[in-house]
């Protein structure tokens, strides 16, 4: 998938990272249509995020876009239909792997193959069919990832 490189510079973990994505699928509607459409609440937990503290945020995809990306507290975690968490270096070598992969990630750093063992990245829920959007959604959320190779990620400091 990818698309053309920018020269934007947005940290990670942040909401203006998640909001480019975001942006960047809006750009890209008709190839989101050919997945179809994506209904979820998605919470990325990044254990190690700005001052070692966790970061938290959920993305609201709805239709063929995204809704809503919002912080979050620990207290929001039930409106999430999934939760993937993990640390700030898994999703380093996953953005890695989709920028040297021109869009596209290796075969091991894609969403489904980390999460499959529970590791590095713990996809749950408190609701079981919410877990299941997950993978009912992998290949949209899996494209929208992809969109990071449009742009520069600059890897902030726990």
């Amino acid at each position: 998938m990818g698309g053309v490189m920018t020269d934007e510079i947005v940290a990670f973990p942040s909401i203006e990272w998640f909001e480019l994505l975001a942006q960047r699928m809006a750009e890209q509607r008709d190839h989101f249509v050919s997945l179809g459409s994506c209904d979820c609440t998605a919470q990325v937990t990044i254990w190690d995020g700005p001052g070692g503290d966790e970061w938290r945020c959920q993305v609201v995809f709805e239709e063929f876009g995204v809704e809503s990306v919002r912080l979050v507290s620990e207290e929001d975690e039930e409106a999430a239909d999934f939760i993937l968490e993990t640390d700030r270096e898994t999703w380093q070598e996953m953005v890695d792997s989709i920028v040297e992969g021109e869009g596209r990630p290796g075969l091991l750093h894609t969403l489904n193959r980390l999460t499959m063992p529970g590791t590095p990245i713990r996809c749950w829920s408190h609701d079981p069919l919410g877990r299941d959007a997950f993978f009912r959604f992998n290949q949209t959320i899996q494209h929208f990832i992809n969109n990071s190779a449009t742009f520069t990620t600059e890897w902030s400091e726990g």
